[in-house]
């Protein structure tokens, strides 16, 4: 598994769980940031900046090997968004949207997607193992087919803070067809590519609780 963080060790003494609306949390606190350095809106705006590497391509995995009996996909991170200076009780709002190319040999693909929570920023490469990370947007798949030749998402979610400090909210993408060599075939993310406009990102919309703080 290549999976990144970005994680001080003094951060890692307190840890306490977000609580994600209408989902199970166990994400935990890291980097905190003083709040009461600055007042901060009551509405804060938020969008993704470009990751390290960016994906512009996702592996399109066959399913194997199969672990207790369920298909291996190849995780990736797409898009990674920094919550700063969240308080306890502030509600997120989290958008993602992207477009993905089917330009395979193979007339259906699957293509997957989730948005996870993260106590800190959390890269994932083609990751064969599931990640563990509280999820924002649940995971869900549908086809793309040779006809359609684009796919298009949108996903939207929220929870609220249950501690003071920085998150990170994430998008991960994977694909999936029986006979795919995943060296070989791919998806093509649009808009990732040097000289096409972008075509989609991670955004966020904070709402702070009371005042301007």
């Amino acid at each position: 598994m290549n999976v990144s963080t970005n994680e001080p060790k003094e951060a890692r003494a307190d840890r306490r769980p977000f609580l994600l609306l209408g989902a199970t949390a166990l994400g935990t606190s890291a980097m905190a940031s003083p709040c009461a350095a600055a007042a901060l809106p009551r509405v804060r705006h938020l969008k993704s900046t470009p990751i390290p590497q960016p994906l512009r391509e996702i592996r399109i995995n066959n399913g194997r090997p199969r672990v207790n009996d369920r298909p291996t996909y190849l995780y990736s991170t797409l898009y990674s968004l920094r919550l700063p200076q969240l308080r306890r009780g502030d509600v997120v709002m989290v958008h993602s949207q992207f477009e993905a190319t089917n330009d395979s040999p193979f007339d259906v693909v699957m293509f997957a997607h989730a948005v996870l929570l993260h106590d800190r920023e959390t890269i994932y490469h083609h990751s064969p193992k599931k990640p563990a990370d509280p999820v924002v947007c649940d995971y869900s798949g549908e086809n793309i087919t040779a006809g359609m030749h684009h796919g298009f998402r949108t996903l939207v979610g929220s929870f609220s803070a249950q501690r003071d400090g920085d998150a990170w909210v994430s998008t991960i993408v994977y694909a999936a067809h029986i006979n795919a060599n995943p060296d070989k075939h791919v998806l093509r993310i649009e808009g990732s590519w040097p000289g096409q406009d972008p075509y989609g990102d991670m955004r966020a919309i904070v709402f702070g609780r009371g005042e301007a703080r």
